[in-house]
């Protein structure tokens, strides 16, 4: 009986030598494993947009959420009826504040109209120091409806305090938009004691108009300090053609406020915003955008 017993378990050993044998993968099959692996990885997003065709839009992607050209900011439609994409925050400086009071959201604009405000600051700054900028609204940071205004929708518009000075010709940062006689004396509660600063008043204006990136369709303000604005060009030398753009630019409007009390300038569309962005007339002398 001890012989058959020993016979059963050398079968049983052959037996599992042989599965075993079955299960071990050989070279070749190694490969054939490794073969479907290798391929996966290498295949690319292009060659399934290939297979598949291309991938159906996102909609909850908006269109133009990315803007076109260099600039982060892309201006969409009319001043008074448009939209802003990317604006770009002003921010205050050594020569930069806004009005008291001035909401957050109303601080978003091109980043030419930005720019240009900056720039602006700062050459008034050297040119006669002591004085800061003070801005009240541009557009919200997407543009639209601003209250209450009925353009500052896209991102082109911005309302700029009058440089001022007191009695004494010591600058003054006004805490809101003060009006101004035809003398140049302040009027009304805030207004007591301050004088408009023709000089600096001017030399912004000097400088918005021959900014190297912007171009300025309006600086609105009441026809009585445009008088004393263009004199005090004449009295600081300015150059005939740039008191020709000057006297085109600065204009009260038709419609609306006087402008006694604040400048609100307009830019152009910026020519990277083409023509997504739309001027509207009156068209200067030195406009060169899409008519």
């Amino acid at each position: 009986m001890r012989w058959k017993w020993h016979a059963a378990a050398v079968l049983f050993a052959l037996v599992l030598m042989t599965g075993a044998a079955i299960a071990m993968p050989g070279p070749e099959d190694g490969a054939r494993n490794a073969r479907p692996a290798l391929a996966a990885s290498t295949v690319t997003p292009a060659a399934d947009e290939a297979r598949d065709g291309p991938p159906a839009p996102d909609p909850t992607v908006e269109e133009d959420a990315t803007p076109p050209g260099p600039t982060p900011s892309v201006s969409v439609g009319r001043a008074n009826r448009g939209r802003l994409i990317d604006g770009v925050r002003l921010e205050e400086s050594d020569h930069v504040r806004f009005k008291n009071g001035s909401p957050e959201h109303t601080r978003f604009g091109t980043v030419e109209l930005v720019g240009m405000l900056e720039r602006g600051a700062l050459h008034v700054s050297r040119v006669l120091p002591g004085a800061k900028l003070t801005v009240g609204d541009l557009s919200r940071r997407g543009g639209g409806w601003l209250r209450p205004h009925r353009s500052h929708r896209s991102g082109r518009d911005v309302d700029i305090a009058f440089y001022a000075v007191d009695a004494e010709d010591v600058p003054l940062e006004p805490i809101t938009l003060v009006p101004y006689r035809a003398d140049g004396t302040g009027r009304g509660t805030h207004g007591e004691g301050t004088v408009f600063d023709a000089d600096r008043n001017w030399e912004l204006v000097a400088a918005m108009l021959e900014d190297p990136q912007a171009s300025v369709q309006y600086i609105f303000v009441s026809r009585r300090l445009r008088s004393v604005l263009l004199e005090a060009g004449e009295r600081r030398n300015a150059s005939p053609e740039l008191l020709e753009r000057a006297s085109i630019a600065l204009e009260q409007p038709r419609r609306g406020g006087r402008h006694d009390d604040h400048f609100h300038v307009r830019i152009y569309c910026p020519e990277d915003d083409l023509p997504r962005c739309r001027d509207t007339p009156p068209w200067r002398p030195w406009y060169s955008g899409e008519r």
